[in-house]
């Protein structure tokens, strides 16, 4: 061990966005790596500290999507469901959902999430992109809160159809 202690913070203020995406990346293509980005989804990490919420809302956004590319882990999924539940924001909502898809089991309980995160994007969706770390969307790529959602829950399928009465309200 050559001093590093076990609080030090995986990724702390100092680091500049692209290099705390470039980290994210690294960690998000591993299953263990993975694991340790959880941490970064407090708001209250130190790799926010100083930074603005623009910034902040990048950054836990590309978490996010990035826990979900290869397999959500267990650990990751009540960060999921939190911002699908009370996300006003339209790029970490829409994170959410696609990392909600990297889950491995197809739950029911999923299903009211997903429908209160349209209640909360849909006055105020917005395009995203997530084709890379902070990307701007134009013609040819970018999506939106709503769509993810929607897309997310034809990924849950018959596990969502306890729940269509509630998604039928909302149309």
């Amino acid at each position: 061990v050559t001093g590093v202690t076990i609080d030090e913070p995986l990724i702390d203020h100092t680091a500049s966005e692209r290099e705390f995406a470039e980290e994210v990346d690294r960690l998000g293509a591993s299953p263990a790596g993975r694991v340790e980005l959880v941490g970064l989804l407090q708001e209250t990490h130190p790799a926010y500290d100083e930074r603005g919420m623009a910034a902040t809302v990048r950054m836990r956004g590309w978490v996010l999507e990035t826990l979900g590319r290869d397999g959500l882990p267990d650990c990751a999924l009540l960060h999921v469901l939190e911002e699908l539940d009370t996300g006003r924001d339209p790029y970490l909502v829409a994170a959410a959902a696609r990392a909600l898809r990297g889950c491995p089991r197809h739950e029911p309980a999923f299903a009211p999430y997903l429908a209160r995160a349209i209640t909360n994007v849909r006055q105020h969706d917005d395009f995203v992109s997530f084709a890379s770390y902070g990307a701007y969307v134009d013609d040819r790529e970018g999506t939106s809160a709503l769509s993810e959602v929607l897309t997310t829950l034809r990924w849950l399928g018959p596990a969502a159809r306890g729940d269509i009465t509630d998604l039928e309200l909302l149309v």
